[in-house]
């Protein structure tokens, strides 16, 4: 996407893109998000064909023009996660030697969608159908020329070809994790492949070793819709990186719940200068008001009480020192320590030092959590959530950032807001060392009048307790969170 939009601007700059072509492009692309979604309700669909072939151990991807690096990247996708030899190829040079291996145990994913080479690529499906090998074609809605070539199909909406490409790849992408999560495979965790997050954070590589995690999907770009939705459920107008002063939201959000709920909360943000900061800068030092999600509502502003429960990053040392952190803690690093601006090292440092101190502090039990995870993705839209305290290989549904909150609200049993009461966001509920969530609260619960910093009891209350730590970082991602959370059950 990122290189089509660049060779768009830069035919733009030369003269050699139409007013009517820059149109129907920004109207494609404009619409992708909502294809894709559409693409994702059919996930159902994609994993059958997974089951029929997931037995095979050798595959083909092919295509032509733009459907060429489609293959390639449905090939690497594959073999990335489920260990499975797979291959992609030119449609066009199948005859310079890929189709001497293929047979009925080698089958062949064809990309062949409208486009300006979709024939030449049809007559390659011919081609490697009379050699008997199994062929699944990418083939756009409507198309039924190849039924009775091919032995599955699986239709594309018909749109821009740019447009239609990106979601070929989200179906190959969904078929390769389909085909992994039935081989049994570690989707989260492919083995043998070094990312940053491996190589320059020894400290998250330990804790990935030891502790459960799963895959989250972001919820848009960039960093500020992602953590709006991350606490209310609703990415909102889906805004740039704005500050409150530009619009903030009424709420609900998260904490609204747990105060509603009685349950205590405190949000640490690392070099703001003050508690209920309204001044909504980028600055003093490496403070982001974007990583700030709490400002940005209207129920949090415009109450002081719940307003000075949003304060500077060394308090933490305090509350914990004293024993009185309340049972739900936020805190966002500074854009250095969030990788946002600095190093994953520096990064992987800021982590040690802080999930050292919170173990080591009396609000740190067996039954604790802490999550780290990221808001959105550099290369893709895909980042890692990690839970400290969860088992290694707990099973859980990562889905998207509506999912991580849903799991934080099932264990407080608060109502589920927004989007996090979809039944398709995924939830995380069983890292937090959930089985059956806990029943929402009364509605005649009071508004907590517990004062900011001070803690509430959860051992005979029965009240969970947490910490989420937010900010903007990149692994292979451009914003960093991280959440400790502790839980006590009656």
């Amino acid at each position: 996407m990122t290189l089509y939009l660049l060779a768009a601007r830069l035919a733009i700059a030369n003269a050699k893109m139409p007013l009517e072509r820059r149109q129907e492009l920004a109207s494609a692309l404009g619409d992708l998000p909502d294809a894709v979604r559409q693409m994702l309700r059919r996930e159902a669909e994609v994993a059958e064909l997974a089951r029929r072939y997931h037995g095979f151990k050798n595959f083909m991807f092919i295509g032509r023009g733009i459907n060429y690096p489609v293959a390639l990247e449905g090939a690497l996708k594959l073999k990335e996660v489920s260990y499975v030899h797979a291959e992609g190829t030119s449609a066009g040079a199948l005859k310079h030697g890929p189709i001497a291996l293929l047979d009925q145990d080698f089958p062949v994913i064809a990309i062949c969608t409208d486009s300006a080479t979709r024939e030449k690529v049809a007559g390659n499906v011919h081609e490697v159908a009379a050699r008997g090998a199994p062929v699944l074609a990418l083939v756009t809605e409507g198309d039924h020329s190849l039924d009775g070539v091919v032995t599955d199909r699986i239709e594309i909406p018909a749109g821009d070809e740019a447009a239609v490409a990106i979601l070929s790849t989200v179906v190959l992408q969904l078929f390769a994790y389909h085909v992994a999560a039935m081989l049994g495979r570690d989707v989260d965790q492919p083995r043998n492949l070094a990312k940053s997050v491996t190589v320059d954070m020894p400290f998250v590589n330990r804790l990935l070793a030891a502790n459960g995690s799963v895959s989250t999907t972001g919820l848009s770009h960039p960093s500020l819709p992602n953590y709006l939705g991350l606490i209310s459920g609703s990415i909102q107008n889906n805004p740039a990186d704005t500050t409150p002063q530009d619009g903030t939201y009424a709420g609900p959000q998260l904490t609204d719940e747990l105060a509603a709920a009685g349950i205590g909360w405190r949000a640490y943000m690392e070099d703001m200068p003050v508690a209920c900061d309204l001044t909504d800068q980028y600055s003093p030092g490496h403070y982001d008001v974007n990583h700030n999600p709490f400002m940005y509502f209207n129920t949090v502003r415009n109450n002081p009480s719940q307003c000075n429960r949003d304060v500077p990053y060394p308090q933490l040392t305090t509350d914990l020192n004293a024993g009185t952190a309340p049972p739900f803690l936020w805190v966002s690093p500074n854009t250095i320590h969030d990788m946002h601006d600095g190093t994953p090292a520096q990064a992987d440092a800021f982590l040690e030092g802080l999930v050292t101190q919170v173990k080591a502090s009396s609000w740190w039990t067996a039954a604790s959590r802490i999550i780290i995870t990221w808001d959105e993705g550099a290369k893709s839209e895909q980042v890692l959530t990690l839970v400290v305290g969860s088992p290694h290989g707990t099973a859980a549904n990562g889905g998207n950032e509506y999912g991580t909150l849903r799991g934080v609200e099932e264990a407080y049993g608060v109502g589920l807001l927004g989007h996090s009461a979809d039944a398709n966001v995924g939830d995380i509920f069983p890292l937090l060392g959930g089985g059956t969530p806990l029943p929402p609260p009364p509605s005649s619960n009071p508004p907590s009048t517990t004062p900011p910093g001070a803690a509430v009891a959860g051992g005979s209350s029965g009240v969970p307790t947490f910490l989420w730590v937010g900010g903007a970082a990149a692994l292979v991602v451009l914003a960093f969170l991280a959440v400790l959370a502790r839980r006590r059950w009656k």
